[in-house]
């Protein structure tokens, strides 16, 4: 990089790396309190009801649950374990740097960024997308060629965005320089902008406001095409990608070909006003959909038969920021039927007891995520205009809780880029906090003390 182009930037780009730390006296200290909320309020599963054998209320061999018949089943409760208000709230800049980051940028800063081994893959408004190395204060490249637009993905040391040429861009992540391109905007399509992408093992998807395009990852061609709405998630599963519909359907497409191959249809489903849905975990699909009443619903269906294999009710209604999240071993939502009450539930997979429950009443319930093990739980104290969040870490198998800090003025969007609230990558949890306009900053976490770790 010439010299004179690096003062360029440099003055133009102001990044400020604030580093949380703590003493070892407070580190200890919060251990020890730690330990002694898990002995004392934590306790055993002793007690319990025991686990009701759910192999009678299943239909065998494959066949569907009849509708007239069905009777919702609802899981064993459990007591709850502590409340949020007795675990102590730290300071986010008080946590040790090998866990948490804060990151402030002045000038514009799109909703995205990626962190890595103090390394920063972000983009920044009206002046594109860059690699930032922090420990040398520098940018590393930068091209205003590149618009992010809220989609900025990276896979394989790849980065993939809008190019501002009717092309999406897969750049090199250390150099910045294009690899391959994949043409979207014909004559036809005039001026469309893609409102989003996706990428797979070995397919990109670009989707339009009505429209999705989907190409071969490695040699850029068009395979196909479909008219295409949706504020759900997006997902590969064997040879189908799945997405639900603004009409609760659950759409499997045959991805060689964009054909659809089958739909099920669960009515008043959570993902028809946007969401995480659909969620499939071992051949089963997951679909939670609203009761309007105190209770909402989950439905689980064969993804190979397409038949409704169980069902079960749930305590809670469904608010559009606490949507509940499908791990590989448990299922996590919010118990609330109003904004502030309610517990946060940890149900097994197999839905017949609750593995723990945590009391959060007096908490409004902005954002669940799951990874890895642990449960993020980002709510706002009930009370005047601009209280400020808390993040919460809840780990999956015993339901302790593993941190408790204030984050800052969070508010989630429902908007269709998850990454403009709170996502996490690479084991990373990110939260990007609003400051007006296009300004704002991130709170980045990571639960194993290992957040100086490179792109994945």
């Amino acid at each position: 990089m010439q010299k004179a182009l690096k003062v360029v930037i440099v003055a133009s780009m102001t990044l400020t790396l604030l580093i949380a730390c703590s003493n070892d006296e407070n580190a200890s200290s919060d251990s020890t309190d730690s330990e002694e909320l898990t002995e004392e309020q934590v306790g055993s599963t002793e007690g319990l009801p025991e686990r009701r054998d759910f192999d009678s209320d299943v239909e065998e061999d494959g066949e569907d649950i009849d509708e007239d018949e069905e009777s919702l089943n609802q899981p064993t409760s459990s007591e709850v374990l502590v409340h949020f208000d007795d675990v102590e709230l730290i300071d986010f800049d008080d946590i040790d740097d090998n866990y948490a980051k804060t990151i402030s940028q002045e000038g514009g800063i799109d909703n995205v960024v990626y962190y890595g081994d103090n390394e920063l893959l972000t983009s920044e408004f009206g002046k594109g997308a860059y690699l930032y190395d922090i420990n040398e204060g520098d940018t590393v490249w930068q091209d205003t060629y590149f618009h992010t637009n809220g989609y900025l993905k990276y896979r394989n040391n790849l980065l993939y965005t809008n190019n501002m040429e009717g092309e999406i861009a897969a750049v090199d992540i250390w150099t910045g320089e294009t690899q391959r391109t994949y043409a979207y905007r014909t004559e036809e399509d005039g001026a469309a902008i893609p409102t989003n992408i996706f990428i797979f093992d070995s397919l990109l998807a670009i989707n339009f406001e009505q429209m999705l395009k989907v190409y071969d990852l490695e040699t850029t061609e068009q395979l196909w095409e479909i008219e295409f709405s949706t504020h759900s998630n997006f997902l590969e599963v064997d040879n189908l990608l799945m997405f639900e519909t603004f009409d609760s359907d659950v759409v499997a497409l045959n991805k060689d070909t964009g054909e659809e191959e089958w739909r099920i249809n669960e009515p008043n489903s959570y993902s028809s006003g946007g969401g995480e849905q659909p969620f499939v975990m071992d051949d089963t699909l997951y679909i939670f959909s609203e009761n309007f009443a105190d209770t909402f619903k989950l439905e689980l269906y064969d993804l190979t038969t397409q038949n409704k294999k169980d069902s079960v009710e749930l305590d809670g209604r469904f608010f559009a920021r606490e949507e509940p999240v499908v791990a590989e071993e448990t299922i996590f939502y919010s118990s609330n039927t109003d904004y502030t009450n309610g517990d946060i539930v940890a149900l097994e997979k197999s839905l017949d007891q609750e593995r723990w429950r945590i009391g959060s009443e007096g908490y409004i319930k902005q954002q669940l995520l799951y990874d890895n093990g642990f449960l993020y739980v980002i709510v706002k104290p009930d009370g005047e205009y601009g209280e400020l969040s808390h993040l919460v870490v809840i780990e999956e198998e015993s339901g302790d809780i593993v941190l408790r800090t204030e984050i800052g003025r969070f508010e989630r969007s429902m908007a269709q880029h998850p990454e403009e609230n709170a996502y996490i990558d690479n084991g990373k949890l990110h939260i990007f906090l609003s400051e007006g306009g296009n300004k704002g900053s991130f709170r980045i976490y990571e639960p194993t003390g290992e957040i100086n770790r490179s792109f994945d």
